[in-house]
């Protein structure tokens, strides 16, 4: 885990789990714009604490990648 990465998780569990459940309640277009725009608030964040743009970069794409497996782990959990 990056130092970055790091920062997201000092952040908490309900950090991405609020984002995924509010992707949960949109769909497409909608989905899409929500996560840019808290992707670009996080980038900007990031940015304001002096981590460089491409790391950050890429961990908004690690915490994406972490709220889209909180999802799909509430959605199994929901079906059984």
């Amino acid at each position: 885990m990056t130092q970055t990465f790091a920062h997201f998780r000092c952040i908490g569990d309900a950090h991405w789990s609020s984002i995924a459940q509010a992707l949960e309640t949109k769909k497409g277009e909608a989905a899409s714009a929500f996560w840019r725009c808290a992707a670009k608030k996080m980038l900007i964040q990031l940015s304001d604490v002096g981590i460089a743009p491409e790391l950050a970069a890429q961990e908004v794409g690690s915490l994406l990648h972490a709220v889209l497996d909180d999802m799909a782990n509430r959605t199994v959990m929901h079906i059984a």
